[in-house]
């Protein structure tokens, strides 16, 4: 009896790369991975000069295992909506497509990740050119290169085109376009925030909720004096 291999060419990562349907998508994706790895904050930086999109995040960071699961394509081993815990810390995970890098590659070409875990720096990166050209991705390798570090969490560098970048400020163009990025997911001990070179306003989660209370209050009617509450002081601040 003889035996055969199941090979799969490279264009399979364009195509599933294709399904991704929006930037926006691609970016809630990266956002969840960051949420669900217990990092208190997500950084989006956008910077049209240098055709970089960076996304770091100050979560578990990825250790070996972690980095082997990441490009185990439609494979994840997140349930979604499971019940997870870390230091006190309960939430809800919300990835589980296993997309992984597929989505780092919706805005670019070559990729780099740099993560720390257990004070273990590793780096590695990827071009999706590459990938696409192959005849059989089974046999790909990918260095990684480790060193120590003190911090943990990941940062994710995607260099990108002058297209690609105009895309993306195209659908952030709209205020209300970021301000929905933001609020992805309304956590609050997760912030997202979004920041676009040389372009004067920040955007976060935390900005987000003090202007959503801001606008409350201009848009609350005044009470009339017969509608406050009488002031009934404490028994603790009464004198004796």
């Amino acid at each position: 009896m003889s035996e055969v291999y199941l090979k799969f060419g490279g264009k399979i990562i364009e195509e599933l790369s294709q399904k991704i349907p929006s930037t926006l998508f691609a970016l809630n994706e990266l956002i969840k991975n960051a949420y669900d790895s217990f990092s208190p904050d997500v950084t989006i930086k956008i910077d049209p000069l240098r055709q970089t999109v960076i996304v770091s995040d100050h979560g578990n960071g990825m250790g070996e295992d972690d980095i082997a699961k990441l490009f185990h394509i439609s494979r994840s081993s997140k349930i979604y909506g499971s019940l997870i815990s870390q230091d006190g810390i309960e939430r809800v995970t919300q990835g589980s497509k296993g997309l992984g890098f597929l989505a780092a590659f919706k805005f670019g070409d070559r990729v780099e990740w740099v993560t720390c875990k257990n004070n273990i720096r590793s780096r590695f990166s990827l071009k999706k050119s590459t990938l696409v050209d192959k005849e059989d991705l089974s046999d790909t390798k990918i260095n990684v290169i480790t060193d120590s570090c003190e911090r943990k969490g990941t940062e994710i560098i995607i260099h990108s085109s002058d297209r690609i970048i105009e895309e993306l400020l195209e659908d952030l163009k709209d205020d209300r376009m970021i301000e929905k990025l933001v609020a992805t997911i309304q956590d609050e001990s997760f912030e997202i925030k979004v920041d676009i070179e040389n372009q004067k306003n920040k955007y976060s989660t935390g900005r987000l909720v003090w202007l959503c209370c801001i606008n409350r209050l201009q848009h609350t009617k005044p009470l009339s004096p017969d509608e406050f509450m009488p002031y009934v002081p404490s028994p603790v601040f009464q004198a004796t």
